[in-house]
């Protein structure tokens, strides 16, 4: 019976790998049997964190009581 992969495992997959293409992530070890992946963030990701701060500090401000107006909250994957 053939596995059936998860879309969002997918799509996590997808964004740790461009984060880690970007140079803003790394992995500390990898396995490879099936499991857990320790990530950390790089010195170039460290140093956008203030602004990914900023930026979540001002939606949160601006936009916390009606995010999409006229459509319901996306969830995040």
């Amino acid at each position: 019976m053939p596995h059936k992969a998860d879309p969002s495992t997918i799509r996590d997959n997808t964004r740790l790998r461009e984060l880690e293409e970007a140079d803003m992530i790394r992995t500390i070890e990898k396995k490879r049997a099936p499991g857990p992946v320790r990530w950390t963030m790089t010195e170039k990701g460290i140093d956008i964190l203030p602004a990914i701060i900023q930026l979540m500090a001002f939606g949160a401000r601006r936009h916390a009581a009606n995010p999409f107006p006229g459509k319901p909250p996306r969830r995040l994957t």
